[in-house]
């Protein structure tokens, strides 16, 4: 009996040794992985809602962009002005109504061309260079890519043109507008006193008519490939000249083609799109570069854009401030080139700008530099300052480009 019971006992000791608990299941992982879970998937949907935001900020449109084979049929809710300038101007003076409706009528052509030159012809010339970024060129590809873009230098030359026009037209209406009251000079009669009219919104608008020309300028300044393309495309037409008939046309075309290519190649390559301007002369038809009337309401005009921008300039409440002293400095240019007088007080003040302001971003990768235009276009600023003190101001700016650019990445973080 006692062997049994050790029997019983060993057998008993070894059927326990192998039995396994089931564990105690409260739900409490589960429960675990299911909070996680959803706070994963709230995670994912606000990061996809930053996303959104990123992408609809960087996005040229206002929203979707509009699928033409899902929605054949798309609405634009743009408002258009519906009113001319002859309904918005009646005032019981008439002479004054055709004044102001001349005035207004040159400032809107201007907007418009400013527009036309922010759609249509700054970013395709800032990027002719991206496209042959990354691959080499094959035999003749360069010649291919200057022949594509052909029509649209064409089309700048006569844009040019016209901008150059309008400033002409502009200058005109103002010497009319401030002659000497009752006299008259040939074809022009003053009709109306001007005494005590200022016209500041002109003189503004004037000033944007010449930033459009001189962006054009420095864009046309730094397009090095576009040069480049431009100097083997007349290499091959040389080549090309008197074996014509192999190529379907003839010496004469040629010969005609060459001579337009060098008419492009003098207005647009050679960095005197402003100049040109700037230089055409304003005498043919009134008196302008004669007329003190018109030189002390420039002069006017020059001091209160002057006085009403350099407060503002490079303050946290600024908002296009920079870009109109862009404009300004264009007319502080216009006047001298046509007056050729300077007054040192005044441009000693536009100078001091630079400490606060040594560039301003035009366009792309176009940077202007206030110290460097007026040493460029204002030979007579020696006598106002030194050249150590400007060779100084030049570093100066040059310093202070290279330090925003080391601490962009810094204050790119801080956005975040």
């Amino acid at each position: 009996s006692l062997l049994a019971m050790a029997s019983s006992d060993s057998i008993s000791k070894r059927k326990a040794s192998d039995w396994e608990f089931d564990a105690f299941d409260d739900g409490s992982k589960r429960i675990v992985v299911k909070v996680q879970k959803r706070n994963y998937g709230k995670f994912l949907q606000e990061y996809a809602l930053q996303l959104r935001d990123f992408e609809d900020a960087l996005d040229d449109t206002s929203g979707k962009l509009w699928n033409w084979e899902v929605d054949p049929i798309d609405l634009a809710y743009i408002p258009h002005e519906n009113i001319s300038l002859l309904d918005l101007i009646k005032s019981e003076n008439k002479i004054l109504d055709k004044v102001l409706t001349v005035f207004a009528a040159l400032c809107i052509e201007i907007d418009d061309l400013k527009n036309e030159a922010e759609t249509k012809f700054y970013m395709p010339l800032l990027l002719y260079a991206e496209q042959s970024v990354e691959r080499t060129l094959q035999e003749g590809e360069a010649q291919l890519q200057l022949g594509r873009i052909l029509p649209l230098l064409q089309e700048l030359s006569n844009f040019v043109s016209r901008v150059s026009l309008v400033v002409k037209n502009v200058i005109h209406q103002l010497a009319a507008l401030y002659l000497p009251h009752q006299e008259r000079y040939g074809p022009i009669q003053v009709v109306m006193d001007s005494s005590g009219i200022h016209l500041q919104s002109v003189f503004e608008h004037l000033g944007e008519a010449l930033t459009i020309l001189l962006t054009l300028d420095m864009i046309m300044g730094q397009a090095r490939l576009l040069r480049e393309h431009w100097t083997q495309y007349k290499r091959m037409l040389k080549s090309v000249l008197g074996s014509a008939e192999k190529f379907g046309t003839t010496d004469e075309k040629l010969r005609s083609f060459e001579k337009f290519l060098m008419k492009l190649e003098g207005e647009l390559l050679e960095g005197r799109i402003f100049l040109n301007c700037i230089s055409q002369p304003f005498d043919d038809q009134v008196v302008v570069s004669g007329s003190q009337a018109l030189n002390d309401e420039f002069t006017t005009n020059i001091r209160s854009f002057f006085a009403y921008l350099e407060p503002r300039l490079a303050e946290n409440n600024e908002l296009d401030h920079r870009q109109r002293f862009v404009g300004l400095c264009c007319l502080v240019v216009l006047h001298f080139q046509i007056f050729r007088v300077l007054d040192k007080k005044f441009l000693r003040g536009l100078w001091d700008v630079h400490k606060k302001l040594p560039a301003v971003h035009l366009v792309g990768n176009i940077v202007w530099f206030p110290t460097q235009f007026l040493s460029n276009h204002l030979p007579d600023i020696l006598k106002v300052l030194e050249k150590k003190q400007m060779k100084a101001d030049h570093s100066t700016a040059k310093q202070w480009l290279l330090l925003q650019g080391q601490a962009l990445p810094r204050e790119t973080q801080g956005f975040y």
